[in-house]
């Protein structure tokens, strides 16, 4: 039983889903990032969760049917890194044409850019050792947040940061109990993640 419920959180919170998540947040709490934008909330969170999550799962399944990797969960680290590298030159592509062709909000294109170096550092890493995906991704969606509150202090953003924090106890134990990450390919992700994308909102915003 809580195997499954353990499985059932590393699906539900995967860390392709974080961007979406993230994004979610900020229209869900009236955020400044968000509030210049004045288009169809839906269309652009359907986007981004199309370009985000769809396609890179869509290519994880294309790859299992091909046999080049044996599971998309991905357990094997050296199964791992041509997934990254994929999963990298899509979002490295993403950003720029969001940066240069699209022109999207400069804080849109800022979270872009972090998201984009966390998996690029997360594909480094995995060539050597074991870094926890979902670990960097529920730190980074915390450094985010933690780093709009700083620039903004005077939202509700606070309790959405609690919830993360929280979140991010659940996902981590969750990777723990399954035992696919040791706690400090986890903890090194989670601050991995968080560091990226506070240092680049806050230093470049």
């Amino acid at each position: 039983m809580v195997n499954k419920l353990a499985t059932a959180i590393s699906v539900v919170f995967h860390p392709l889903l974080m961007t979406s998540t993230l994004f979610a947040i900020l229209f869900a709490f009236g955020s400044p990032v968000v509030s210049v934008m004045t288009g169809n909330i839906q269309s652009f969170m359907f986007i981004i969760f199309l370009i985000t999550f769809i396609i890179p799962i869509l290519s994880l399944s294309v790859l299992r049917l091909t046999k080049t990797i044996s599971d998309i969960t991905l357990v094997d680290r050296r199964e791992r890194i041509i997934p990254f590298v994929f999963i990298s030159i899509f979002y490295l592509t993403i950003t720029w044409l969001f940066v240069a062709r699209i022109g999207m909000t400069p804080m849109v294109n800022l979270i872009f850019i972090a998201i984009s170096v966390i998996i690029s550092s997360l594909t480094v890493i995995t060539l050597f050792w074991k870094i926890s995906a979902h670990g960097a991704g529920v730190g980074g969606l915390l450094g985010f947040l933690v780093a709009f509150y700083v620039l903004s202090p005077e939202g509700d953003l606070i309790w959405a940061i609690i919830g993360v924090i929280l979140l991010g106890g659940v996902v981590m134990s969750s990777r723990l109990y399954l035992n696919v990450h040791r706690p400090k390919e986890v903890h090194i992700g989670g601050l991995l993640g968080f560091l990226i994308s506070f240092i680049v909102i806050v230093v470049f915003s």
